[in-house]
């Protein structure tokens, strides 16, 4: 005959973290990662190299709408909300690969923030030499592939 047992939530979690089997494994494992995840978001904004990084990046897109209005004006086109949408999703685009995940500057690494406003200041480049949307949209987010690259080899020398 088997026997039912009622468990809370901490007594299962309690089990599976001393259990032996694959599932108990593959707690623990979700569990530090979970929790390395945590240390890393509670400790990023102490960084006085993060405060910088995102005082510097949080007035480049305003720049970027700026280029991109006086571009058009003098072009005789007249700039519209949608305009500068595109261009905030292009960036969207360039750090996260689509145009759905959204970017939340605030859980960015040091590293991550100081290559979102390289792809800004990119970008605003980009449209000050009148470059078609495609052709910045593909040269934005070969610079963030391009920086991503950088760091990983920087991190395994």
């Amino acid at each position: 005959p088997s026997v039912d047992f009622a468990l809370t939530i901490d007594t299962a979690k309690h089990i599976a973290l001393m259990s032996g089997t694959p599932k108990g494994r593959q707690y623990r494992t979700y569990l530090i990662a979970a929790e390395r995840e945590l240390m890393r978001l509670a400790h990023l904004h102490d960084s006085p190299e993060w405060k910088q990084a995102r005082r510097e990046v949080a007035h480049e897109f305003r720049h970027v709408a700026e280029m991109l209005q006086d571009v058009r004006a003098d072009a005789g086109k007249p700039t519209a909300a949608h305009h500068f949408i595109n261009e905030a999703r292009l960036i969207l685009f360039a750090m996260t690969g689509d145009m759905a995940t959204p970017l939340d500057r605030e859980r960015l690494t040091r590293d991550e923030l100081r290559t979102l406003g390289a792809v800004e200041r990119l970008d605003m480049r980009l449209i000050a030499r009148g470059m078609t949307y495609a052709e910045r949209k593909a040269a934005c987010r070969s610079k963030v592939l391009q920086a991503r690259g950088q760091l990983l080899r920087g991190a395994s020398a």
